[in-house]
């Protein structure tokens, strides 16, 4: 989901870009009041796009089931108590 945001985003900045040095230009004939007419609901376009696209991604994202050791950084279940590398014990840091 990721790569979908940033790949919308490249797309939506480089056609504002594309819009603002050729259509936008002194000799264009367009002018700014169709820059204006351009610019206004793709801005509002492009931000709704992005709230949709950020609401689909924390909805959709997988629950991850495991943590890091604070002290060795091994990768360990969520439902262990103590760390099988270093021995850290989880319960004792979190002061139960």
């Amino acid at each position: 989901m990721k790569k979908v945001i940033l790949i919308s985003n490249a797309v939506a900045f480089s056609l504002f870009l594309w819009f603002v040095l050729f259509m936008g230009a002194e000799d264009s004939t367009v002018g700014a009041f169709g820059f204006l007419i351009f610019i206004i609901p793709f801005l509002f376009i492009m931000t709704l796009l992005n709230v949709v696209l950020y609401v689909i991604f924390r909805v959709t994202r997988s629950k991850d089931k495991t943590r890091a050791c604070p002290a060795c950084a091994r990768v360990v279940e969520v439902g262990i108590t103590t760390c099988g590398g270093c021995g850290f014990d989880f319960m004792k840091a979190a002061g139960n």
